[in-house]
């Protein structure tokens, strides 16, 4: 089972010959930072059985329950070679994933680190409350498959159009079914799909407005191309949102490459009555 981690800074230079006054808190899971002029120990409270880094720019070994860790000092300067993680697997089985960076400069140097029993129980309270999510959403997707169409919005255009023929609720999630119709011979390449709130209000005798982004978290069916005169339909699910008064939720669609852009416009009335899925 994963444990969250709680690392305590060991500020001595010795390794075991600390007393409590010289320990500090870390927040859970912070970055490691291991240098390529110094070495980084990292104190467990039991044997390793496993380790593995996930980048070769670094270096590890094991004494026991003390890991050992460097960077080989090559390419400093790029990105790549600059953070990693450090996965370990203790002799009971327990099981840690450390954020690992390159800075030459590190000044913190050793590490002790407990999975304490308080810790493990929010990992596992966290885990249950993740796949309760993934069950809910997995049985919402399923449920879209067969759920008839409840509007009809879409914009004019000839060359390139967006239709909106379902817009759903469940719980704490909405779904939009969003078609997109490319009236062109030439094939349509999907470079974005924006999704705001925008108000519209009037303010010294002048619209101002506002808008929010909101983001889809699953897209089924997704695509990037729609060839010339055919139509590709997606899903969008998103965490549960509601308008503010006069507030519509527009939807831009760009072309990659290209001059070709579409708007609908979804009224406030549509997102306040979607078709309720029922659990």
């Amino acid at each position: 089972m994963k444990n969250q981690l709680l690392i305590v800074l060991v500020t001595g230079m010795s390794l075991f010959g600390f007393g409590q006054n010289d320990m500090k808190m870390l927040p859970v899971l912070e970055t490691v930072f291991v240098s390529d002029i110094k070495t980084t120990h990292l104190i467990f409270d039991e044997d390793i059985n496993y380790i593995d880094l996930g980048s070769p720019y670094f270096v590890a070994d094991t004494i026991q329950p003390i890991i050992k860790i460097k960077h080989i000092g090559e390419d400093v300067g790029k990105p790549i070679s600059q953070v990693t993680n450090l996965t370990v697997i203790t002799e009971s089985g327990s099981y840690y994933s450390i954020p690992i960076r390159y800075n030459r400069d590190a000044k913190d140097l050793t590490y002790r680190i407990n999975a304490t029993d308080q810790q493990i129980q929010a990992v596992q309270e966290e885990k249950k409350e993740h796949e309760q999510v993934e069950a809910e959403v997995t049985r919402f997707v399923k449920q879209l498959t067969f759920a008839r169409p409840n509007a009809k919005l879409e914009n004019k255009r000839e060359d390139f159009g967006i239709k909106v023929n379902g817009i759903f609720y469940q719980k704490d999630y909405m779904a939009l079914r969003v078609a997109l119709y490319n009236g062109s011979t030439i094939d349509l390449d999907i470079d974005q799909i924006l999704f705001r709130l925008k108000l519209r209000k009037k303010v010294a005798g002048e619209y101002v407005y506002q808008e929010r982004i909101v983001k889809p978290f699953k897209i089924l069916d997704e695509t990037k191309k729609v060839k010339g005169y055919n139509t590709k339909t997606m899903t969008m699910i998103f965490n549960k949102f509601t308008p503010n008064e006069h507030e519509s939720l527009v939807i831009d669609v760009l072309e990659a490459n290209g001059g070709r852009s579409a708007k609908l416009v979804i009224p406030r009335k549509n997102l306040l009555n979607p078709k309720a899925i029922r659990l």
